[in-house]
């Protein structure tokens, strides 16, 4: 052990250490320039938006820029491309907390970016059972899940008015249970103790969609279109029209599930010209 220590303090064991040292020195730095090259310490890029692009337009984005993606998750959207980006995580831009506005999101490169994406279809639910439910409480219901209302039919019954007596879905008693797409469309039977008369709400300037929503809430229908829909190509080209004049107006009186006949027309504000 004494000659070890003697041996550290002579000349040759200095110069052994020396020599050490400065290996240990040249290993760190190669180590530290290696570890920046490998992180691309220091290079920084922004993250591209990628929202309304397609998959193959992101893809192509991010090989670009060195960049790389993951879906993460599928949503749906109506109306949206299935595939496009409906969200992306980190987004382009962030909020600055000193100067309060939105500055570009900066990563290195080779980033994984999480993408969510639109799917083709809407997600399933399942139908509840709404018979015995009062027309209200089942226009409610179905609301919240998402399922839309076809037609209102109403039938002689002893017990009860407004009355849920069956579901049915084209035509069809459907049973609760059954799993429809969102959006999808089921009718509904009421039962009628004796002719009953409601009075025509005013629907005139709202859209198609709130219309149809205004009449059935007070037992009525939406009868034929009459005309200024002659463009009309998707369903939802229909909902965005606007009620420009029903048949029979405002404050007549009507047998309950009535049709209440439309025009329709894209301006809110200006009669179409059919109607003359």
């Amino acid at each position: 052990m004494i000659d070890y220590i003697r041996f550290l303090f002579s000349k040759a064991g200095m110069k052994h250490l020396v020599m050490a040292g400065a290996c240990l020195l040249i290993l760190f730095f190669m180590l530290f320039a290696w570890m920046s090259s490998y992180t691309n310490h220091g290079e920084h890029q922004p993250v591209p938006d990628l929202t309304s692009m397609t998959l193959d337009q992101a893809r192509a984005v991010l090989e670009e820029q060195n960049l790389r993606f993951r879906i993460e998750d599928s949503v749906y959207v109506a109306d949206a491309v299935p595939g496009s980006i409906q969200a992306q995580s980190p987004e382009a831009m962030l909020l600055d907390p000193k100067s309060g506005e939105s500055i570009a999101r900066l990563v290195k490169q080779n980033r994984l970016i999480y993408l969510t994406v639109a799917s083709s279809l809407p997600p399933k639910v399942e139908l509840p059972d709404l018979v015995g439910m009062s027309k209200r409480s089942a226009i409610n219901v179905l609301a919240i899940i998402g399922i839309e209302i076809d037609q209102i039919e109403y039938v002689p019954d002893e017990v009860c008015t407004d009355c849920v007596l069956k579901q049915t879905y084209k035509g069809v008693t459907i049973k609760a249970g059954t799993r429809l797409f969102k959006g999808e469309k089921i009718s509904l039977v009421l039962g009628k103790q004796t002719a009953q008369y409601v009075s025509v709400p005013n629907i005139e300037g709202y859209t198609f969609g709130d219309a149809k929503n205004i009449l059935n809430r007070v037992s009525l229908n939406m009868g034929s279109i009459l005309g200024g829909c002659e463009n009309c190509v998707t369903s939802s080209d229909t909902l965005s029209m606007f009620i420009q004049r029903q048949e029979p107006g405002l404050g007549n009186s009507v047998n309950t599930g009535t049709g209440i006949d439309v025009y329709l027309s894209r301006d809110a504000s200006s009669p179409d010209a059919n109607f003359e």
